[in-house]
């Protein structure tokens, strides 16, 4: 049970008590899941500015690399 945690997902979040072999998983307010950031609060205002944030810096990239090699 080492990696298992759980994660609610509710307008009014609050902690899930489940047991496996008398231990109880750990509460999560977010996880990763196929590249998206799921929060227990039902926003995917981290995902979204963390996808803005990667455009912004890869736009800039490709931007100046234009710059350096424009003949």
């Amino acid at each position: 049970m080492g990696k298992t945690k759980v994660m609610r997902i509710s307008r009014q979040p609050f902690p899930v008590k489940i047991m496996i072999d008398k231990t109880q998983l750990k509460n999560v307010e977010s996880f990763k899941y196929l590249g998206s950031i799921l929060t227990n609060d039902e926003k995917c205002t981290c995902g979204i500015k963390c996808r803005t944030l990667w455009l912004k810096l890869h736009s800039t990239r490709i931007g100046l690399y234009l710059l350096a090699h424009w003949t």
